[in-house]
């Protein structure tokens, strides 16, 4: 994900997570399952892993704390801005329970119209 250098119609899903965390090792075959259903050109997912990239963590406003209710974090981008998050960070700080279910995920995100927007079509699709 390039800020400025995507096209303003690609779109990136991109999965912050970190290998010790239960709630990251238990989001990531449903992540895995989205990308398998939902990739096209414009329409592509990504993983970093924050104990790795921490300075990409922290750019997006995610705590890697060993008590962070913020991981995992995943967050669309379109055009290279963030235009959603699950979980949602209020502007005091709170963060709102992430669901990480699939349906949460494709309705989050709106995976079923970005998909059919990205193959040329009107109609749905991505069911499961």
């Amino acid at each position: 994900v390039n800020e400025g250098k995507d096209k303003p119609k690609d779109s990136w899903l991109v999965c912050f997570f970190a290998s010790w965390s239960p709630p990251c090792v238990h989001v990531e075959p449903t992540f895995a399952k989205l990308s398998e259903r939902f990739t096209t050109q414009s329409l592509r997912f990504a993983k970093v892993d924050v104990a790795r990239w921490p300075v990409l963590a922290k750019k997006h406003g995610i705590s890697t704390s060993g008590v962070s209710k913020q991981l995992p974090t995943i967050i669309l981008f379109e055009g290279g801005r963030e235009v959603a998050r699950i979980p949602h960070v209020y502007p005091d700080g709170r963060v709102a329970k992430g669901r990480f279910f699939w349906s949460d995920l494709v309705k989050g995100f709106e995976l079923d119209m970005r998909y059919a927007r990205s193959r040329g079509s009107g109609g749905g699709g991505g069911g499961g």
